[in-house]
């Protein structure tokens, strides 16, 4: 499965504006930061996300960078704003969800497996930014997913993206968080907290919602005394 093509997003200022919202924020800030194609050769040398760059990676890191200051507070304030993230928001839809999406289906610079699908060469054909990318690896070969629009183990993918088995998204959400550095927050931030897919799992009937943050349930009250099965479960917030 893709990892949804990560770009940044931000603050949706009214509602009915998500076009304009698209083009000021996401659009043009990444337009330079998305290539259409493979950007570069990894080095041999294997440099750490949190370590020290060649020219290349610094010049990624520092793009990267000027972007997520210029919308900075622009993302705060979507994702107090937000509800569950665009991939459950109704109004993110039609001719603004295509355009959104073929602004994005791009590989994010340093890496080979995170965005819309990959460009390794092999399976061990890692970017610049080799921890993050076993992160989006991984999470791009889990083996139970549902794409968007289908319908499997009696769920229907209402959302924008294919979504995981929430196994696979615990595994990815934790293998980013230990990799660190400014790319694997980027991409966490932007699946986990702006994307929002929701993940499933087979679990006892959820009849109740004992925590919630910015709407999304924390803690799941479940019927034990009824058979498990396949529901739908928030991501937690990167």
């Amino acid at each position: 499965m893709s990892t949804c093509g990560v770009v940044f997003l931000m603050i949706i200022i009214q509602r009915g504006k998500y076009q304009e919202f698209v083009n000021k924020y996401v659009v043009r800030p990444m337009k330079s930061l998305l290539p259409h194609k493979e950007t570069s050769e990894a080095s041999d040398e294997k440099d750490k996300e949190s370590g020290n760059f060649d020219f290349i990676g610094r010049d990624i890191i520092r793009e990267t960078s000027k972007v997520a200051k210029t919308i900075g507070k622009n993302i705060k304030e979507f994702v107090s704003k937000n509800t569950k993230g665009l991939d459950c928001d109704k109004e993110f839809s039609g001719e603004m969800v295509d355009g959104f999406k073929s602004k994005v289906k791009a590989i994010y610079p340093g890496t080979k497996w995170c965005g819309d699908g990959n460009i390794s060469k092999s399976y061990d054909d890692l970017g610049k930014f080799a921890d993050t990318d076993k992160c989006c690896r991984e999470h791009d070969m889990c083996p139970i997913n549902i794409d968007a629009g289908a319908t499997k183990y009696d769920l229907v993918n209402t959302g924008l993206f294919t979504r995981s088995h929430c196994d696979c998204d615990k595994k990815f959400y934790d293998c980013l968080k230990e990799a660190g550095g400014v790319v694997a927050e980027s991409i966490g931030f932007t699946y986990f907290t702006v994307l929002g897919p929701q993940c499933f799992k087979e679990e006892y009937p959820i009849i109740g919602c004992l925590d919630t943050k910015e709407k999304k349930c924390l803690q799941y009250v479940t019927d034990t005394r009824r058979p498990k099965m396949y529901q739908w479960f928030d991501s937690p917030t990167f």
